[in-house]
């Protein structure tokens, strides 16, 4: 923080700290060092159970992001959020199932879908629909969880709809 003070000519003070706050104090020093550490080990704190919250969804088979393309965001009863799926989009990617087992070429079924009300274009729009895991019912669940103690551990769970 001193060498930021000197280059820019600026002061840091917390929000909890008066205005004339003499930083060269060394007891000055010490107390900063110790509300800082305090303020960075909740932080931490906060990063962990949201992560480990965040796991615990997915191995639930929730789905926390955003919703894909074809689902809505819902809020179930008790407030937890899940995803559905959306019935007026369903029918584009049923279709872009149904052609690629076909035997359809992938840029054909995306220049049908696009007219169809598709919104992704590029040549890989419908690769990833094909690809991804959701849409055979299977949440993603993130590969390692280093605070909840985990390493390397891959799962997929159904989603509920």
């Amino acid at each position: 923080m001193e060498s930021l003070e000197k280059r820019y000519g600026l002061k840091v003070i917390a929000t909890s700290e008066p205005l004339d706050i003499d930083t060269q104090d060394p007891s000055v020093f010490l107390l900063r060092a110790f509300k800082y550490l305090i303020a960075n080990q909740e932080l931490l704190t906060i990063r962990k159970r949201a992560k480990v919250s965040s796991r615990h969804a997915q191995e639930s088979g929730r789905y926390i992001n955003l919703a894909p393309y074809s689902y809505i965001n819902h809020k179930e009863q008790g407030g937890k959020m899940i995803i559905k799926i959306d019935p007026v989009k369903q029918p584009i990617i049923e279709k872009i199932y149904r052609d690629f087992l076909s035997g359809v070429p992938k840029f054909l079924i995306s220049k049908e879908v696009r007219e169809l009300g598709f919104p992704h274009s590029g040549n890989s729009a419908v690769r990833r629909i094909l690809i991804d895991p959701l849409y055979a019912g299977l949440v993603r669940v993130s590969p390692w969880c280093e605070y909840a103690g985990e390493t390397g551990k891959r799962h997929s769970r159904r989603h509920r709809q």
